[in-house]
Parts: C-alpha cells; sequence; structure tokens
C-alpha cells in the first residue's frame, strides 16, 4: 500500500488499542493511523524493561493483531545494538505475523539485514528513522547529511521518518526539514518522507510553519507521514522513581493529535 500515515506511537495495552480504535475514523483517505509498538533486544529475550513504553513481548503480536482489526496499520519500532540485527531481525519477523510495518530505532542498521527482511517478509514496509548518526560525530545534523543517509539505503526502504527527537519530546526543526524535502529528496523514489518530533495536541504552529515552507515544493504537507510520541502521553500514576519514560499514552491527546493532524492534511490537501 505504502500510503503515509499519521502515527501513534507507544501501545502498551488492550485500553491503548480502544484508545486508538477510536482515532482511526478521523484520518484522511490519503492515509493511514500507524500505531507503533515498542519492542528490543531485551524484550525480545523475554526481560522486562522499567521504560513503561515497551509492553511485555509475549504479548505484542495480539497487541497487532487487535490493532489490524481496528483498522490500524500496526507497525513495530525495534530497537537493539547495531550488532545484533542479523541474528534478531528474522526472529522478530518469524515471531510476529501480524507486524506490517517495522521501524529500526538504530544508527545505520545493516543494509543487509534490512533487505534480508524485505525479501523474507514483503508483506512489512520499511521505515528508514533519519536521525542524528545521519551526521559524523561532533556535527550538526544538515539536509545534506539525512538525504545522503536515505540514500545509502537505496529503494529498501518504503518510508523514511525525519525524528531527530528519538522519543524525548523535542520539536520537529522546522527549518531543517523543509530544507531538506525542498532541496535534497528525489523525485521518483519508494520512499515516502515523514516527519517527527514534537508532535500532540498543541502541534498547530508546528504543522502551520512547516506547511508555508512547503508551498509549492514537491512533498507538500498533505504528501508527509508524522509521528507522535512524547506528547502524546502523561506521567502515569505509579512511576518508578529515577527512571525515564515513566507515562502512559493519553486517549484524549492521542485522539486530538490525530484529529489535528487530519484537519491540517485535509487543508493542505484543498480536501473538506
Amino acid at each position: 500500500m505504502r500510503a503515509p500515515y499519521i502515527g501513534v506511537t507507544g501501545i502498551v495495552t488492550d485500553a491503548d488499542v480502544a484508545a486508538v480504535t477510536a482515532c482511526v475514523p478521523l484520518v484522511p483517505p490519503s492515509h493511514r493511523l500507524m500505531t507503533g509498538v515498542l519492542a528490543s533486544a531485551k524484550t525480545l529475550r523475554g526481560e522486562r524493561t522499567l521504560n513503561r513504553r515497551y509492553p511485555l513481548f509475549r504479548d505484542v503480536e495480539r497487541l497487532l493483531a487487535a490493532l489490524s482489526a481496528a483498522g490500524a496499520w500496526p507497525v513495530v519500532h525495534f530497537n537493539c545494538r547495531r550488532d545484533d540485527l542479523s541474528d534478531l531481525l528474522p526472529l522478530l519477523a518469524e515471531s510476529l505475523p501480524s507486524m506490517r510495518g517495522l521501524q529500526l530505532n538504530i544508527a545505520r542498521p545493516s543494509i543487509f539485514a534490512v533487505g534480508d527482511l524485505c525479501r523474507a517478509r514483503p508483506d512489512v514496509e520499511f521505515i528508514l528513522q533519519a536521525n542524528r548518526s545521519a551526521a559524523p560525530s561532533g556535527e550538526s545534523v544538515t539536509a545534506e547529511h539525512i538525504g545522503g543517509y536515505v540514500a545509502e539505503y537505496g529503494r529498501h526502504e518504503a518510508h523514511a521518518l525525519i525524528d531527530l527527537s528519538g522519543g524525548r519530546g523535542e520539536s520537529l526543526n522546522v527549518d531543517l526539514a523543509a530544507d531538506l524535502l525542498r532541496r535534497v529528496w528525489r523525485d521518483g523514489w519508494l520512499t515516502r518522507p515523514g516527519v517527527a518530533g514534537g508532535f500532540g495536541p498543541d502541534a498547530i504552529p508546528a504543522l502551520d510553519a512547516l506547511r508555508v515552507a512547503l508551498d509549492g515544493s514537491a512533498w507538500p504537507l498533505s504528501s508527509l507521514s508524522f509521528d507522535a510520541e512524547s506528547r502524546v502521553r502523561l506521567p502515569c500514576a505509579d512511576p518508578i522513581v529515577g527512571e525515564p519514560y515513566q507515562d502512559d499514552l493519553d486517549p484524549e491527546r492521542a485522539f486530538r493529535w490525530v484529529a489535528l493532524a487530519s484537519d491540517a492534511i485535509r487543508a493542505a490537501s484543498g480536501a473538506p
């Protein structure tokens, strides 16, 4: 399908599935609701993590199946050491038959491992996360860095997400994203670009700025994908003191984010 998406990442419980199910009808026909479930080498081994955004791995397949049944696009966001990727991706693919998308939150994942996955699971769309690792160590990320990073993966990626926040809630660098989308991305690629960074129910200024910056470009706002994580969550009732990511998906914030992004896409495309 390879259509762009509006994303809500960090699905952990059945209540989260119900919350994003309510968001599915909001999404315009041009897009899908991407629902991200986090997994890692640690959870894949059956170990617990103190990070509240990760479900137990034994629950991931059930969550993905429920999300698919609700009309969402079920995507796994996977994190591991780069050197372990070739060993772990086949196990991940075998364990999760309901997975329909995979984003690797890894600095420079192995091109060979990605290619093997794409051949073994053609039903899974790959999302390349273009993060701070696109730039050489010690340098600030530029549009040229990200464009070159994406180009390394050729046609393995169905989507490329500009994500310098990495789930930390940092706001999107609109100027950098617009610079990349105006000048570097090449027409005709299978890659569909997306952006992430600080999106949530208060994202109107960022979306408006991005729309204006991309006016007349090859990739207008209405053609992009968007992902949200930190700002659709609220602190949990029983946090573990001193540990990061002690939060839960907030149904109201998720609903407002998807409604906001959907309205922005419709307005940018001229749709009613």
